[in-house]
């Protein structure tokens, strides 16, 4: 793993049953406890993210019409693999989003 700057260490409690179990687990694929436990909290939070913009979604935006699907998928073939978006908040896609309706 490459050097990320400053390490912060933490004290946290953990059932033994658990501690057994996840020390078992990181001896088994050669990860450090806190190699382990700081990509679990990581994917954790990314998967919490994910589940987050979904729910927005849901709540604020319709499905698409077959018009809309249409003109998507138009959209899709003129779609550039190299081109890797960038990261925008829900509060943003509020302000640019037609309210659900």
């Amino acid at each position: 793993m490459k050097n990320q700057g400053v390490s912060i260490t933490k004290n946290i409690t953990i059932p033994e049953k658990d501690f057994e179990m996840i020390e078992r687990y990181t001896k088994k694929v050669g990860k450090t406890f806190s190699e382990f436990l700081r990509y679990a909290a990581k994917e954790y939070i990314k998967m919490q993210e994910n589940l987050e913009l979904k729910e927005f979604l849901l709540e604020n935006c319709d499905f698409a019409t077959l018009e809309e699907e249409n003109d998507i998928l138009e959209i899709i073939k003129d779609f550039d693999p190299g081109d890797r978006g960038r990261k925008i908040s829900t509060d943003e896609l509020r302000g640019i989003l037609p309210k659900k309706g």
